[in-house]
């Protein structure tokens, strides 16, 4: 739950009074972090920040990585979509001229830096336009592209 915060926590060798002094948050609250019986993403960001200062760190270093794929779904060029995940990879289902197929990525190359800048939007493009690409003959890559991308 807390495992970067912790880790990070525990390399600094401040104790839970020294960054609750340092941050100006409750005793409470930085004990019930370390404790995890409160997760670091459902704190504010003000409090987060004050927690990365402190232990001068980014706050994307001291939060859990949200994962902003799994359980959505859509369409995008002709292709109804919705995202799964197994322990290492995300999976795209994809159902396509009446077909339900898994698309398997790797979360490293899915969710690098660049595609999380561009958002959700921008990994669904490159996600689904990569499935096109894979399943179908340029011809139909064509034809697809004629019926759903505006020039």
């Amino acid at each position: 739950m807390n495992s970067s915060f912790k880790l990070i926590f525990k390399n600094s060798g401040m104790s839970m009074y020294s960054l609750a002094k340092n941050t100006g948050l409750p005793y409470t609250t930085i004990n019930r972090l370390v404790n995890e019986k409160l997760d670091i993403n459902d704190c504010n960001a003000a409090a987060v920040y004050k927690i990365a200062k402190a232990l001068g760190v980014t706050m994307e270093q001291v939060v859990r990585n949200y994962d902003f794929l799994t359980g959505t779904e859509g369409e995008y060029l002709g292709v109804k979509y919705k995202w799964t995940k197994d322990n290492e990879n995300h999976q795209l289902l994809v159902l396509f001229d009446g077909e339900q197929e898994v698309f398997v990525w790797q979360a490293k190359r899915l969710l690098t830096d660049e595609r999380k800048r561009e958002g959700y939007q921008g990994v669904v493009r490159l996600a689904v336009k990569d499935y096109l690409v894979y399943k179908q003959s340029s011809s139909r890559l064509k034809e697809v592209r004629k019926k759903y991308v505006r020039h």
